[in-house]
């Protein structure tokens, strides 16, 4: 059996979270491929991270499944923070 993937804790910093967001930055997801959950409604299956600032967006080439994308944004901010907030 395929081992579950899980959020990667190591990465979670709420401090570098809360400078980007401090500073214009949004980093989220976009839901990329869906299937159907009943008559009405859909699921996305697959998801890209969308980094903005200001009305600047880029979407990630690649797709994630729901664990990884959210693994990936706490990356993110982290590379955000690291970058721009010892540059102050």
């Amino acid at each position: 059996m395929a081992k579950k993937e899980q959020i990667n804790y190591e990465v979670v910093n709420q401090k570098a979270a809360s400078w980007c967001i401090d500073y214009g930055y949004r980093v989220y997801l976009e839901g990329f491929d869906k299937k159907s959950y009943n008559k009405r409604n859909n699921i996305f299956t697959t998801f890209k991270v969308v980094v903005q600032v200001g009305s600047r967006a880029k979407v990630s080439e690649e797709s994630y499944s729901k664990i990884g994308a959210s693994n990936r944004v706490w990356e993110i901010y982290q590379l955000l923070y690291d970058k721009h907030a010892n540059a102050e």
